[in-house]
């Protein structure tokens, strides 16, 4: 598929898009929060807790959402974790490797230097995060299409209702 992928209609609309741009066949879910997966750890649980309440105060969470924000949920407890590691070894690691000869002795080595595993853990999760941070309009750039006004929710009939001019009976 070519081009940036669609925004979700409830998006589209608080952003202010064109009527004529907006799909009113999609189908909707009324705002829940999902449940949360039972094989999320602490990390990803207290993250779970932190970022549905965001969600939900913007009015783009559903129960269909649940295995979105559990992916993110994950990834950022690796996240975290990965940079524990790094904070702790650092960028790079000294290994030791052990070589045995055809003879049978062993010969071991030390000093050897490489990338810390962690970095390119950090580096994927980060990727994954913000991608599904995007999704639900949770970077600068996604949150800056995003128009809200604090009118409260909106009732459409009555807008329409008001709009309509007052019909004049006709004397029979």
């Amino acid at each position: 598929m070519r081009g940036p992928k669609p925004k979700p209609t409830k998006l589209k609309i608080l952003a202010g898009t064109r009527a004529d741009r907006i799909n009113h066949a999609e189908p909707t879910l009324p705002p829940a929060r999902p449940e949360m997966p039972d094989h999320l750890d602490a990390l990803a649980r207290a993250e779970w807790e932190r970022l549905c309440g965001i969600v939900e105060r913007m009015g783009v969470l559903t129960e269909a959402d649940g295995a979105a924000m559990g992916i993110y949920c994950e990834c950022y407890s690796k996240w975290i974790r990965a940079r524990g590691d790094i904070a702790k070894r650092g960028l790079l690691i000294e290994i030791t490797r052990t070589v045995t000869t055809r003879r049978g002795s062993t010969v071991e080595t030390t000093g050897a230097v490489k990338a810390n595993p962690a970095v390119a853990i950090e580096i994927q999760t980060a990727r994954l995060m913000k991608e599904l941070l995007m999704e639900f309009g949770l970077t600068p750039s996604s949150r800056t299409r995003v128009k809200t006004s604090d009118a409260g929710p909106r009732d459409r009939l009555a807008e329409f209702l008001s709009r309509q001019k007052p019909t004049q009976k006709r004397p029979s």
